[in-house]
């Protein structure tokens, strides 16, 4: 073997020694970690919901007791809860009605607010004797809309007679009950609740101001019955059939157009009143029967007062 071959050969003995070295080094080398690519997502912005105030009670408050300004607190809602109060003035000098727990939303529910409250402008509420009958079997309940019905007995010319005097009228009480609540906090014992139930004999009605004289006279002079109606049902009479009762104080002969169509305004019909033969119209039938001579009352515009027992009635002359 020549000086050349031999160079050669330990040459590639070298390379291979040199290749092995660096093939073990990498064999034993520690592996690099992963290279983790963060990646940003964008998340869109939620905007929060709005809310709104509401007024809790700050503590319990028992019923009876007037809601003082310390009683209550305010929290945020999503809404206000019906009927609820979101201004601590709207509460403060309130009666409650039912115990309040704390952190309860307060609601007009919860609160004694009167009958007064429940009354729309120009009405007023009159009381009315009841019993089984008249009430409609005294189930009749606070809330209710009835018709009132009249019935007048057998009386000199004038015959039994009965019609509708008020129609869709509100019951604001009935017996112990308003619609404002009972009187009393319901009882649990069933004893107690058999003692309590006794009849109603008063019904109170929400009726406008110029049939207040109607009810007056109805209940002195005859009997009433409620008749339950559907509250749905907006049947109603057409007054303008029928003649107009003329009231017992008449207008004075000397009033101005302005005058004379302030007679029409409910405070003033009134004022003036109406007779039973007008509520009866007793003086109607007399007027309309056919060969009889035209008998018109109260052209002096006065009147007097016959009373027979319980009954009064105002006969024009």
């Amino acid at each position: 073997m020549n000086n050349f071959t031999k160079i050669v050969a330990i040459g590639l003995v070298l390379l291979a020694a040199v290749l092995g070295f660096f093939a073990y080094k990498m064999s034993t080398a520690p592996k690099p970690e992963p290279v983790v690519v963060v990646q940003q997502v964008e998340r869109p912005v939620v905007a929060s919901k709005p809310t709104q105030t509401v007024i809790l009670a700050a503590k319990d408050i028992l019923a009876g007791q007037v809601i003082q300004d310390d009683m209550l607190k305010q929290d945020q809602w999503p809404s206000v809860p019906g009927r609820g109060f979101a201004n601590t003035e709207d509460l403060v000098g309130k009666v409650v009605r039912f115990d309040i727990a704390a952190e309860e939303p307060i609601t007009k529910g919860l609160l004694a607010m009167g009958i007064a409250a429940y009354l729309s402008d120009g009405q007023r509420a009159i009381t009315i004797p009841v019993d089984e009958i008249v009430g409609a079997g005294n189930l009749v309940a606070p809330g209710d809309i009835v018709d009132v019905f009249f019935t007048l007995n057998s009386k000199g010319d004038v015959g039994a007679q009965s019609r509708m005097l008020l129609p869709q009228v509100r019951v604001l009480a009935y017996g112990d009950n308003t619609v404002d609540g009972p009187a009393t906090p319901p009882a649990n014992d069933e004893r107690q609740q058999r003692t309590r139930a006794t009849p109603a004999r008063i019904a109170m009605l929400a009726v406008s101001l110029e049939d207040v004289n109607k009810l007056l006279l109805a209940t002195r002079n005859g009997k009433l019955q409620l008749a339950l109606r559907a509250p749905k049902d907006e049947n109603r009479p057409d007054m303008t059939l029928f003649p107009e009762p003329e009231p017992v104080l008449k207008g004075k002969p000397d009033l101005e157009p302005a005058q004379l169509a302030a007679l029409a305004d409910a405070g003033n019909q009134a004022y003036a009143g109406m007779s039973l033969p007008d509520l009866s119209g007793e003086l109607q039938e007399k007027e309309d029967t056919p060969g009889a001579p035209v008998v018109k009352q109260g052209n002096s515009g006065k009147s007097v007062q016959i009373i027979r027992g319980t009954q009064i009635e105002n006969v024009k002359y």
